[in-house]
């Protein structure tokens, strides 16, 4: 297995969030590597923060609304400075309302176990739902992208079971690498 784990508290400040919003990406319950280690992770997080609320959301459980053509059409609405027709209004409010629970944390964590060398598609719906103009991020032709979230806190566990057969352990041992999978940090247009 392989593990990466991002840090979670930059300051002292950090300790007094309200809410951690615990993403989980795994469809293998119990069996999940990441799961069990996010499990560790919260156990120990609530000992040392029991006033701080813990949300899950695991987005294989998650009914998420389709992103179709309507939907993209809002989008580009927004991006126009416009508002979404009436038809495409649905689609909209249902990506929302997914924006509005991510938004309403003050820090995220996230489990996420690596496909093919990636996230697996329900993290890659999820993010293209809540990374909305207006939303997550602004767009002006002489700035260019500026985010909207500051000020929040986030933690990633990336595993990969294929780790075992270049030099890890098969009983689980984990170990932090230099070769981390995904982005390196958050986009710059979903803010800091």
């Amino acid at each position: 297995m392989f593990l990466y784990f991002s840090s979670y508290y930059d300051s002292e400040e950090a300790y007094f969030m309200s809410t951690l919003l615990h993403v989980s990406a795994s469809p293998r319950g119990a069996a999940s590597d990441s799961r069990t280690l996010a499990g560790a992770f919260l156990d120990t997080h609530r000992q040392a923060h029991p006033d701080v609320t813990v949300e899950e959301l695991n987005l294989f459980d998650a009914t998420m609304p389709a992103f179709g053509g309507f939907a993209a059409g809002a989008k580009m609405a927004a991006f126009g400075g416009g508002q979404p027709s009436a038809e495409q209004q649905g689609e909209w409010d249902a990506a929302r309302a997914v924006f509005d629970r991510f938004s309403a944390a003050v820090s995220y964590f996230f489990s996420v176990p690596m496909w093919n060398a990636g996230v697996p598609y329900v993290l890659k719906q999820w993010i293209d739902i809540i990374s909305q103009p207006g939303w997550l991020f602004s767009f002006t032709p002489d700035a260019g992208y500026s985010g909207l979230i500051h000020g929040k806190k986030a933690a990633v566990i990336y595993t990969s079971g294929i780790s075992i057969f270049r030099g890890m352990t098969a009983n689980g041992a984990c170990a932090r690498s230099s070769r981390r999978p995904g982005p390196r940090r958050r986009d710059p247009w979903g803010g800091r």
